[in-house]
């Protein structure tokens, strides 16, 4: 007799391997190794987010940075939600929520950089080394490169329904218009990747796209986080912020504008000429709505934000020699609260919502009096932290501090 065939949902990690580099992978094997990354993505996560807070505590850059970020963000809490903190607990968040974005950061270069030897017609970029693949292989790794995003975004839109759906205060924690901004913002790679690598393997459009949106992506992450980092009342430190935000905007107006829709023509061109109808329509509507989302979310606000700054700026440095100190105290710190929201503000749409979460709360009578993480740390945490962890977090913070029930998360 003959035994009935079987689909491993996860094959082992060495058939994952072989699968990788197959030039001719079926749907169920990319879906398999879509699922394998995403477990891979978790677990990174998962494992080396206490890890690096751990190494990261004692530092004096990070507590910084948090003490400048909590002056930005405590006059908003305070005066239009009734919410007061202090710099130690504003810490705790910061230290909590500080690593994952730096994993973010890794988990894009890698993607991004699987897609180099591809552009660099086979060329690895390491020192020392002088590596050249063929073409498959390049390909397959930037289909590898792909499906890393693709499983990182599984992960990520499964954290995202369990915090809405499965939790007490869901609806609260993720409100429907984050749900929908969250899910157009993972829409690119999670709708089109696989149909792409199935038919389009060994296209270098589709290569050059993975590149820029990930390793692009990680760059400007990185960027940001770097920037909170700086001292600006340092000239030298100054100047870093000023270039470095400058390339920031130049390199989201090249990767999500100009060689965006350049390199979306190509397929929509490569799709009109085979009459693949479907992918036509998909990929204009998926094309509209993520630059849709890339101009009114993260250009338009970082322009506008770094703008500020450099009048903000020059309004300090024309203050006249015999200004006393008080009043050039006074510039320098309104200098680096303007400066401490350029990047942080990339996510602007998100602030605004969370701005209004908290006031849905305040209008419900819920207790105000209650440490809670600042506007930019809850924005970065609040898909990633549980409502217990949350409360967990919250009864540490002083004594005084009074929970109502599971009505704050």
């Amino acid at each position: 007799w003959r035994s009935t065939p079987t689909v491993d949902i996860l094959p082992s990690p060495f058939n994952i391997m072989e699968a990788i580099f197959d030039n001719e992978p079926t749907v169920t094997t990319l879906i398999q190794i879509a699922i394998f990354l995403a477990i891979f993505w978790a677990t990174i996560f998962t494992a080396a987010k206490p890890i690096i807070a751990l190494v990261i505590k004692d530092k004096q850059w990070l507590r910084d940075s948090s003490n400048r970020e909590y002056e930005r963000s405590k006059k908003w809490f305070k005066e239009q939600a009734g919410i007061d903190f202090t710099e130690e607990t504003y810490f705790e968040y910061y230290l909590k929520n500080w690593p994952n974005i730096q994993l973010i950061v890794l988990q894009h270069l890698v993607g991004g950089s699987l897609c180099l030897p591809s552009i660099l017609g086979g060329w690895v970029p390491l020192p020392g080394l002088k590596i050249v693949l063929d073409d498959s292989t390049c390909s397959s790794l930037a289909c590898l490169g792909i499906l890393s995003e693709i499983g990182w975004e599984i992960q990520d839109i499964f954290t995202i329904f369990y915090k809405r759906f499965c939790t007490p205060s869901g609806n609260k924690l993720i409100p429907n218009v984050m749900l929908i901004i969250s899910l157009l913002h993972h829409s690119l790679a999670t709708t089109l990747g696989i149909p792409l690598i199935l038919h389009y393997r060994n296209f270098k459009v589709m290569h050059w796209i993975c590149l820029d949106l990930q390793a692009a992506g990680a760059v400007v992450m990185g960027v940001g986080e770097y920037t909170k980092l700086l001292d600006i009342s340092v000239p030298f430190q100054l100047l870093q912020f000023q270039v470095l935000t400058f390339l920031t905007l130049l390199a989201m107006i090249w990767t999500r504008i100009i060689h965006w829709f350049y390199l979306m023509s190509q397929f929509l061109i490569v799709w009109y000429n085979e009459k693949a109808w479907t992918l036509l329509i998909i990929g204009l509507i998926v094309c509209a709505l993520f630059t849709l989302f890339s101009v009114s979310a993260s250009i338009v606000p970082l322009y506008q934000r770094f703008m500020k700054f450099l009048k903000v700026k020059a309004d300090h440095q024309s203050l006249p020699a015999n200004t006393d100190e008080l009043t050039k105290r006074k510039s320098m710190r309104n200098l680096q609260l303007v400066a401490a929201d350029v990047h942080t503000s990339v996510d602007t749409l998100e602030d605004d919502l969370i701005k209004t979460l908290f006031q849905d709360y305040n209008s419900e009578g819920v207790s105000m009096r209650q440490s809670m993480p600042p506007l930019s740390t809850f924005r970065r945490s609040s898909m990633l932290l549980n409502s217990s962890e949350i409360r967990d977090a919250m009864r540490r913070m002083a004594s005084y501090h009074d929970l109502k029930k599971d009505k704050v998360h």
